[in-house]
């Protein structure tokens, strides 16, 4: 497989671009002679503009894909290689959108830079089924008050395409522009570049308002404001985890900036500005679950320091039985046996919760042989008559005077289904459902196999 070199300083650029001397000036060029399975050097020093250009990658396939790598070049003629690894290459985009094609191909070291007066896009993948990886790369919008990042295809629906951004980071001029994932989009570590703007909110939805599938992991959005919030919501398919995220000092923001339709879901997973290890945040078009530290169990949860409790506010969009507000699963090993399986709440509010306003569904390895789950709820059937879910008797901190209900009333209730055959070794997976609309419940979530 072939070695091609890209650097901007070229004296004599010729095909097949196989010494730094006869370097390609520009990344498009290499890209599209490059063959299946080619790497591509782009030197650290390369430095390139164009008024707008698709960067293609003709015969790239994700089973071989094309290696385009930022590196320290040796030397300036009939050499070919480099010294180390570098992320200092520069391509740059004067006036229109510019496009990174088809097909496999990973990235190092790269900065995308979008610099155009007008509003410009970044595609960083161009076709509905590419595979493209980007790793320590940076995507820069510079100028263009409406500027964006996006994956995915140009007028194309992308929902095949997907894009994985290793330890790349992102910096923003204005508050009008937008990373807008489409496709799927996988993100491990990276970062908000110092000196840029904040963003309203970081994550749009991309062509046609469809927005995409974005899971992250270890990214640090610190150098964005205290209020920015981190989807805007808006696509009918935008979903998305953050989790081990680093946030601004005092962060003020939400999880979206709008209320979720049906087809959006969102989950922040242990995420913060300070040393914490159990905050977390989702939303749908049900309502949110956040963690708690006021009102909580005694001797209940805790993530060994801090203890916690499920707070659960449900939106008017709530109704038994389908319309349901369901919390992050709370999971227990178990044994095979036949065991009573509990979850404490508490809520204000002049009556205590119906097991048609609450109530806990489970699922656990109940067939014999075989991973499969069983699964069971004890919410009232549909023809029985609702029956007020059984008071608890142990204690909560912190549940006196008025609660979010609006009463000083408070119940301590308990959610319990009875004589569980546990066939194999295994977990049993509780979740709380809440179906009164506009309501407030605090759950433990420590889970009781007794």
């Amino acid at each position: 497989m072939a070695e091609l070199h890209v650097w901007s300083g070229a004296g004599s650029t010729a095909s097949p671009y196989n010494t730094w001397a006869k370097a390609a000036v520009n990344l498009s060029t290499a890209a599209a002679a490059a063959a299946a399975g080619d790497t591509i050097w782009v030197a650290h020093d390369h430095a390139e503009t164009a008024a707008g250009q698709t960067i293609t990658f003709t015969n790239a396939t994700a089973a071989a894909p094309i290696k385009v790598i930022c590196g320290t070049r040796t030397g300036t003629s009939t050499e070919t290689g480099v010294s180390a690894l570098a992320t200092t290459a520069n391509i740059k985009s004067s006036t229109t959108t510019y496009a990174i094609g088809t097909g496999g191909v990973y990235l190092y070291g790269i900065q995308f830079e979008l610099a155009a007066a007008s509003a410009t896009v970044l595609y960083l993948s161009n076709t509905t089924t590419s595979v493209f990886v980007y790793e320590s790369c940076q995507f820069l919008c510079v100028t263009g008050s409406s500027s964006s990042i996006r994956t995915g295809a140009t007028g194309a629906a992308s929902t095949n395409a997907k894009t994985t951004l290793i330890n790349c980071s992102f910096k923003f001029s204005s508050v009008g522009q937008k990373f807008e994932p489409d496709g799927t989009v996988e993100m491990l570590g990276g970062s908000i570049l110092s000196g840029g703007t904040s963003l309203t909110s970081f994550c749009s939805p991309g062509m046609g308002n469809r927005g995409g599938v974005v899971n992250s992991i270890g990214f640090d959005f610190s150098n964005f404001s205290s209020g920015f919030n981190v989807f805007a919501t808006g696509g009918t398919t935008q979903r998305g985890i953050f989790a081990n995220c680093k946030m601004p000092s005092s962060w003020s923001g939400s999880i979206n900036a709008a209320a979720p339709t049906g087809g959006t879901h969102f989950k922040l997973l242990n995420y913060g500005a300070g040393d914490t290890n159990y905050k977390f945040w989702t939303s749908d078009i049900s309502g949110t679950c956040k963690d708690e530290t006021t009102i909580k169990r005694t001797a209940g949860a805790s993530d060994g320091t801090t203890a916690y409790s499920i707070l659960m506010t449900s939106t008017a969009n709530c109704a038994y039985p389908s319309s349901v507000l369901k919390s992050p699963p709370i999971i227990k090993r178990v044994s095979p046996s036949t065991k009573d399986v509990l979850v404490h709440i508490c809520h204000d509010g002049a009556s205590a919760l119906t097991d048609k306003e609450c109530w806990v569904e489970i699922e656990y390895l109940g067939t014999s042989g075989f991973p499969l789950s069983l699964h069971l709820s004890d919410a009232a059937g549909f023809l029985a008559t609702a029956a007020t879910q059984t008071t608890s008797g142990v204690s909560w901190d912190g549940d006196s005077g008025t609660g979010l209900n609006g009463t000083s009333t408070w119940n301590q209730l308990q959610l319990a289904i009875q004589s569980v055959t546990f066939a194999e070794e295994g977990y049993v997976i509780a979740r709380v459902c809440l179906a009164k609309p506009s309501w407030n419940v605090y759950v433990d979530p420590k889970i009781e196999v007794a």
